[in-house]
């Protein structure tokens, strides 16, 4: 049997373990890296079976490549969800704008295409859920800015990703008056100009002072 063989018995296996679970509440599929037919099916008996009952659920790169998958908007109660930005797309927003969706978590790691583009800015225009935006890996990524979404968190956990000014004040531009968590956590160690003025504290007392729903701020 041949390794793509393999693949796909998992992968129905996985399919029908979904399938027998009518009260699923919670999913979790990380670093799946289908190909974009299969992915476009994964969820086929999930929406029809735990339509109603799934409140959490997280698909992180569901696809190697840019794949939005509309199965994502199918659930009705769905109350938090985790995806990959490839994974999602303006028709997907626009169609959760419509949903009784709280928390919105765009997260980018090692295996996020490179070429992945933001959703358009107008898409995101009648969305009242939080969107937060993350990067977990243990090189280099630069965050996918999300113009136009309503950002409330944006989080880095890389021992690669120092701080930088250029994002910083990014982020502060679109998103200081929704923003209530920033953070890095596995900052790595660097040199930092001797002159406060120079260094990125002041470019974090300025994102401080300029958003007022900040609550918590996590640098170290």
């Amino acid at each position: 049997m041949s390794v793509r063989q393999c693949e796909r018995k998992l992968l129905e296996a996985l399919k029908r373990l979904m399938n027998s679970l009518p009260s699923l509440r919670r999913l979790e599929l990380v670093d799946l890296m289908l190909d974009s037919f299969e992915a476009i099916h994964l969820l086929d008996d999930v929406c029809f079976n735990q339509c109603t009952t799934m409140t959490h659920l997280t698909i992180i790169n569901a696809t190697k490549y840019i794949c939005p998958l509309l199965h994502l908007t199918t659930f009705v109660n769905l109350k938090v969800l985790v995806v990959s930005p490839q994974n999602i797309g303006d028709d997907v927003i626009k169609a959760l704008a419509d949903s009784n969706l709280a928390h919105l978590h765009i997260v980018q790691n090692r295996y996020t295409p490179v070429d992945v583009v933001a959703v358009a800015k107008s898409a995101w225009k009648r969305c009242k859920f939080r969107v937060h935006l993350g990067v977990s890996t243990r090189r280099e990524k630069t965050l996918l800015i999300q113009e136009g979404a309503r950002v409330s968190s944006v989080i880095y956990a890389s021992p690669q990703i120092k701080l930088q000014a250029d994002t910083i004040s990014r982020v502060i531009e679109l998103y200081k008056d929704t923003l209530r968590v920033y953070g890095h956590t596995c900052l790595p160690r660097y040199h930092q100009a001797k002159s406060f003025h120079d260094r990125m504290d002041s470019w974090l007392l300025l994102m401080c002072r300029q958003s007022p729903n900040l609550e918590t701020l996590v640098s170290g």
